[in-house]
């Protein structure tokens, strides 16, 4: 039988190889953001509407509580993030190319958020950690990656 100490390990490296996996998803598709941006002339600016930055801080705020130990108020956040991203669904354009990029990496990213609200619900505590914590990152990064490459 594996002691707790282990199973936390064994855990945490799961959760390590999971997130690489989707840092190259996401690298991938990055990849095809700038080969697509730069292949034609037809590139308009990617809008951002105002409630994606107030979910962005609701994915912000949920990291910093689960690093305080409110495992419980964290995934409540990624939820309340959840749905505040299917309001900016609701509004977003969809005409241009830069947009269906945003459509993608916002919807695949709110995929790996749902697991990440069942993992912060079920799994060991490192790993629920772990995992979190990177698609924070993650999200920061693509806001980044829209609020600078994105545009025109």
């Amino acid at each position: 039988m594996l002691s707790e100490h282990t199973r936390q390990q064994v855990s945490a490296t799961a959760a390590w190889v999971l997130c690489a996996s989707i840092a190259m998803l996401f690298a991938g598709l990055t990849s095809a953001m700038v080969v697509r941006r730069n292949m034609a002339g037809d590139w308009e600016g990617v809008p951002l509407p105002p409630l994606i930055w107030v979910n962005t801080s609701l994915l912000i705020i949920s990291s910093l509580v689960l690093h305080v130990g409110w495992r419980r108020s964290a995934w409540i956040l990624g939820v309340a993030f959840l749905t505040g991203q299917a309001f900016v669904w609701r509004d977003l354009p969809a005409a241009q190319p830069g947009d269906w990029f945003l459509w993608v990496f916002s919807l695949l990213h709110a995929a790996h958020t749902i697991g990440g609200i069942i993992a912060l619900i079920w799994a060991r505590e490192a790993a629920a950690r772990i995992y979190w914590h990177f698609l924070t990152g993650l999200w920061i990064y693509l806001m980044f990656l829209f609020a600078i490459w994105g545009q025109a």
